[in-house]
């Protein structure tokens, strides 16, 4: 998808607040494939609620996510106490509207539709205010309580073009576990684009629904 455009300036940014020696450091500790085959299987699971850094996004992904993403992380880096550098969390997105997304026929999804849903970035708990400027518009940056319980979930390696059949895949096992899906299409991206060295077949990313029995 050309939502990699958006989690590239994600990661340029990151690269830039480290600079050369932690860059190193940086990519001798990235996540690797051979981590998450567990993960290839779908499986349901219980998952804490996190406290988060979050953006609210409404319009055209090439332009949305890109500045959603861009003022994350902005606001991210000036906060105090919380991971950066190797260990910096991995981002989280829910698209509201992924349902609709995916019955677009692919050159559809981004010219003529209209995408919903936010970013987040985990925080530690005892983080609760935001400098001034990171709540105004555009893109207001919140923190919220991002809710989990019973969740599905499955890992996806490669481009975000390809993960179509796996999310199928998770649909298929959640229906046929006995449960529906009760909350929104989310994805978490361990390794994205725009790390030096990292080509679309090394993506990470995880495919998540929160869930209920029937």
């Amino acid at each position: 998808m050309k939502k990699a455009i958006a989690i590239t300036i994600i990661i340029l940014i990151v690269l830039v607040v480290l600079g050369g020696g932690s860059l190193l450091l940086f990519l001798s500790g990235l996540p690797k494939q051979k981590d998450f085959q567990h993960l290839t299987s779908p499986r349901i699971v219980e998952k804490e609620d996190i406290n988060a850094l979050v953006i609210d996004f409404k319009g055209d992904p090439n332009i949305v996510l890109k500045e959603a993403y861009k003022k994350l992380y902005s606001t991210y880096y000036q906060l105090k106490k919380v991971p950066k550098g190797a260990n910096l969390p991995a981002s989280v997105a829910r698209y509201y509207n992924f349902k609709e997304i995916m019955s677009k026929p692919q050159e559809k999804k981004f010219s003529d539709f209209i995408w919903q849903g936010n970013v987040a970035l985990p925080l530690p708990d005892d983080i609760s205010t935001l400098p001034e400027k990171a709540k105004k518009a555009p893109y207001p940056v919140k923190i919220r309580k991002y809710s989990y319980g019973t969740v599905a979930e499955v890992v996806h390696f490669g481009p975000y073009e390809e993960e179509y059949p796996v999310i199928n895949q998770l649909l298929q096992f959640i229906e046929g576990a006995g449960y529906e899906v009760s909350g929104y299409h989310e994805e978490e991206y361990i390794k994205g684009p725009g790390i030096p060295l990292v080509s679309p077949k090394d993506y990470i990313t995880i495919i998540r629904y929160q869930i209920k029995k029937k």
